[in-house]
């Protein structure tokens, strides 16, 4: 089931996607220090393609109802709220 959080965060992707969807792998600003090295694991990696996917991740897991699909919803098991703060 979705909540009014899903729009926005669909809309805030593809935003985003259209302003820095083509930048190279390792091109985002701070991706890396003064001597080239990355300031987080992989992230070097990491492309202009992670906006449109992450929407994508949000569409999959609540189903292409448009399309036919069932409606899904958010996996909030085994790891609850709660647990992943200890």
């Amino acid at each position: 089931m979705a909540d009014s959080h899903v729009p926005k965060a669909t809309r805030s992707l593809v935003h985003y996607d259209s302003l820095y969807g083509s930048l190279p792998a390792g091109g985002f600003i701070g991706a890396t220090d003064k001597e080239g090295k990355e300031v987080l694991q992989g992230i070097g990696k990491v492309d202009g393609t992670v906006f449109v996917r992450g929407a994508g991740l949000i569409m999959q897991a609540l189903g292409w109802c448009r399309e036919g699909q069932e409606e899904g919803g958010w996996e909030f098991s085994p790891i609850g709220y709660d647990e992943v703060w200890q």
